[in-house]
């Protein structure tokens, strides 16, 4: 991932802002900072299907860009929490499609 140190060094909510201004690099190191908490935890939500796991974060991601954009991330809101309550919320959403369709 291509993206300045110093973002390294910046919290959360000042990422989302340099996102929300165009800095496509800043969203960089939130993947890097979060992809790894958020892998482990929807693998368990979906019992340990790490495959369909990966996707699921994927669609997380998609997600968390849609939103910021939209102005549905707000600053006082911890983003570890609202990231991760969106992960879950797309690993149920994606377990039941899985299972509508193999029904």
């Amino acid at each position: 991932m291509y993206f300045n140190e110093d973002f390294k060094q910046l919290s959360d909510a000042q990422l989302v802002k340099l996102f929300q201004e165009g800095d496509c690099a800043a969203i960089d190191v939130l993947v890097e900072r979060y992809a790894p908490i958020l892998l482990p935890f929807i693998t368990k939500v979906l019992h340990n299907n790490t495959e369909d796991a990966k996707d699921v974060l994927q669609d997380t991601w998609v997600l968390v860009f849609l939103r910021i954009n939209r102005g549905s991330y707000r600053e006082e809101n911890c983003f570890g929490k609202w990231i991760k309550t969106l992960a879950y919320h797309a690993a149920m959403d994606f377990h039941k499609r899985k299972n509508t369709f193999n029904a």
